[in-house]
């Protein structure tokens, strides 16, 4: 199994505001899946992430990555584990608009073990943005951009991408194309994918999509 979490729970602050945002009994992820969890915006998926991408820890519980229980490295040892096998899309696609669609995307290899630059011009080429790699990326659509960040997330060929609100600038046209061709490069390079979205365009679009309100148990706000 790629991801297991067990038992897993995430809470702010202390009795009696304690807030409980995520509360999840479990959840598993194969290698090479493709899973969509759909719900409201402020009820705890894109904290579901940050736990999956050790940026926060747990409250309670386990979140293992291949075996490995990665809530309880340290701090260097979360970043390792993030720049070679986590490959994530932010919200908002979260690029550095003083660089370069090319640059943005060289980036993610400056914290890589076993960089490989090659992968740069050949993922530009792959999602049709090749011609753009000169260019700042302020002065690029926002399907673009999304296809930037999707280089970004994948040039360190990953084992698992996270995609957070992935198409959350987008209509609903260009959301089911982004949609469909997240899935497809993902397939292609082999990586399991779990996209967070309260765009319900994703469950016409993935084969297997999750309800998080029917995941999670916990109803507060995040």
């Amino acid at each position: 199994m790629l991801i297991e979490v067990l038992d897993l729970e995430v809470a702010f602050g202390s009795n009696p505001e304690r807030r409980v945002v995520v509360d999840l009994p479990r959840f598993t992820l194969a290698p090479g899946e493709a899973v969509a969890i759909t719900g409201p915006s402020g009820t705890g998926k894109s904290t579901f992430l940050h736990l999956l991408s050790g940026m926060l820890r747990p409250t309670r519980g386990q979140v293992l990555f291949m075996g490995q229980q990665i809530d309880t490295l340290s701090e260097r040892e979360r970043d390792r584990l993030r720049a070679s096998k986590i490959g994530l899309i932010h919200q908002g696609s979260l690029l550095l608009r003083h660089l370069t669609v090319r640059e943005n995307v060289e980036l993610a290899l400056a914290f890589h073990p076993e960089p490989r630059p090659e992968r740069v011009g050949l993922l530009l080429r792959r999602l049709g943005i090749d011609a753009r790699g000169r260019q700042k990326v302020d002065t690029l659509s926002f399907g673009e951009r999304q296809r930037v960040a999707i280089a970004r997330a994948l040039v360190g060929a990953p084992s698992l991408v996270l995609a957070d609100e992935p198409t959350a600038s987008l209509d609903a046209e260009n959301a089911r194309a982004a949609f469909h061709l997240l899935l497809e490069v993902a397939r292609e390079e082999n990586a399991a994918l779990l996209a967070v979205t309260h765009d319900l365009t994703a469950r016409e679009v993935f084969a297997d999509t999750r309800d998080w309100l029917t995941l999670n148990r916990a109803r507060g706000d995040a």
